[in-house]
């Protein structure tokens, strides 16, 4: 909720330098992201949005420019559709083109003095099939970086099994 939000906002303001509105979920299906993102501006050094750019509209574009965030993150793997829907489970690589080209007209003709940075951040989880080149071609026009990172498998990081536990590190003294 945005009381919430705010809560937290004002117990780390003043405490922390940096905060990222993302972590396994998107931030645009916040109903409230626009006041949120408002309630950021000017208490931290460094503001930053995550997002897949499914939900992106005008209005939230607008949101985004205004507020201050100084990153926008657009996940993104690959600059194929089947591949696309595939990687970003049935998400539409023609939609996503859409929503950050519109961010991009938005920004230079409403917002050209922006201090902020755009960047098509993805996940190289099949190599064989994403070619570098190829998402460089496609993504790099529209954003300010391009950038890929190698997969490492996070899926079962919480589960512990009981074999492999191991005892405290007492050769350690």
């Amino acid at each position: 909720s945005l009381d919430l939000f705010k809560q937290i906002i004002d117990q780390v303001e003043g405490k922390i330098g940096f905060i990222t509105m993302a972590s396994r979920g998107e931030p645009l299906l916040a109903k409230d992201l626009p006041k949120m993102l408002g309630y950021t501006n000017g208490k931290f050094l460094t503001v930053k949005l995550n997002t897949n750019a499914s939900l992106l509209n005008e209005k939230m574009v607008h949101s985004i420019l205004s507020s201050g965030i100084n990153t926008v993150v657009f996940s993104a793997d690959a600059a194929e559709e089947k591949l696309y829907s595939r990687l970003r489970v049935n998400g539409s690589l023609n939609k996503t083109l859409k929503n950050i080209e519109m961010f991009q007209k938005i920004r230079e003709k409403q917002y050209p003095d922006a201090k902020i940075i755009t960047r098509v951040s993805g996940v190289m989880y099949k190599p064989e099939e994403q070619n570098i080149a190829s998402l460089k071609n496609l993504w790099g026009p529209l954003v300010d970086q391009v950038a890929f990172v190698n997969y490492t498998p996070w899926e079962n990081i919480y589960k512990v099994e009981p074999n492999n536990i191991k005892e405290p590190c007492s050769d350690l003294w």
